[in-house]
């Protein structure tokens, strides 16, 4: 095993990872299993992410996604925060952009460098 491919691909996976859990959990547990398999092509990644992309979204997988963030707050947020979250998480479809915005300013102030750094918040600043 090329240990600097498997870097590369580890390094494209923590940063995909949300995303990809919000397109499909399906595609996430693919993904995580050929991981696990030795994965070390990074354009075969690429590919399976571009092919990822192209899904259409399910509520429920946004909604997944969206809580698995949240745990990185769910012991420092203040209640106000809790509130305002769980409020956007009712209508995820209507509040996508603004709970991605809002997981983002949590990630900011809280200073969670591995959401910082999450494609699926980057790609709405």
């Amino acid at each position: 095993m090329n240990k600097l491919h498997r870097k590369q691909v580890e390094l494209l996976w923590k940063h995909e990872k949300y995303k990809v859990m919000y397109y499909s959990q399906r595609q996430y547990l693919y993904i995580r299993t050929r991981l696990n398999e030795g994965l070390e092509d990074l354009a075969e990644l690429k590919q399976i992410l571009t092919t990822t992309y192209s899904m259409k979204p399910t509520q429920g997988s946004m909604r997944n996604s969206f809580e698995h963030m949240w745990g990185y707050f769910k012991k420092q947020a203040t209640p106000e925060e809790k509130e305002n979250f769980f409020s956007l998480c009712t209508e995820v479809l209507i509040n996508d952009k603004e709970i991605k915005r809002f997981l983002y300013h949590l990630a900011q102030k809280y200073d969670v460098t591995y959401l910082k750094e999450s494609t699926i918040l980057l790609d709405e600043m």
